[in-house]
């Protein structure tokens, strides 16, 4: 004998549960639960509009949201900054991005660290990682690619000096050495400048 039972509504679900777990709440059901399905907990100016959805806990129908006692995740400590990116493609003033350590995502979407703006632009473009002293960048797989200093890459590793090309945006890597706080390391002479 199957584990699984078919409803009137043609829903397969387990055969443990009184009721299938797909189909509409009866009107009686409905009526038993007179409050909204969606309430805003907290709704001052300076909090987060978090909403939680009261269901019984045995609801298997509904999503649960964590109700607004629980903590939310501590923001991450500020990072250290590592270098930057100077692009002179969109203001001819120059602009230029800030590099911390650990991972800084490029792309188009509100979710990147680093935005840039462009049809050319995937949404998570490229992913930059700072990670034992050295920059490493990867393409996520995007439409039209990444180029490091004029050539197709999907991946490698990074120097002071060195030209990435996001669509329309040339970013420029400029880097922050660790012992002296200024940009150029004594060791790398050979880094070319901006």
């Amino acid at each position: 004998m199957s584990e699984y039972t078919l409803c009137k509504n043609g829903h397969y679900y387990l055969r443990k549960l009184d009721k299938c777990p797909y189909c509409p709440l009866s009107e009686q059901e409905t009526a038993q639960n007179p409050l909204k399905k969606t309430q805003v907990l907290d709704s001052s100016e300076n909090s987060l509009k978090r909403t939680q959805e009261l269901v019984p806990e045995n609801d298997l129908r509904r999503t649960r949201f964590l109700p607004s006692e629980q903590p939310m995740a501590e923001p991450s400590p500020q990072r250290r900054l590592v270098g930057w990116l100077v692009s002179f493609s969109q203001n001819p003033q120059g602009q230029d991005f800030r590099l911390f350590e650990g991972k800084t995502r490029v792309g188009s979407s509100p979710s990147c660290d680093l935005r840039l703006e462009g049809a050319e632009v995937s949404g998570h473009h490229l992913t930059l990682l700072f990670r034992r002293n050295e920059f490493l960048f990867k393409d996520e797989l995007s439409t039209n690619g990444t180029f490091l200093n004029g050539k197709f890459a999907e991946e490698g590793r990074l120097r002071d000096g060195d030209l990435l090309r996001v669509g329309q945006h040339e970013l420029r890597l400029r880097t922050l050495d660790d012992k002296t706080g200024t940009g150029l390391a004594p060791e790398d002479p050979e880094s070319p400048a901006i």
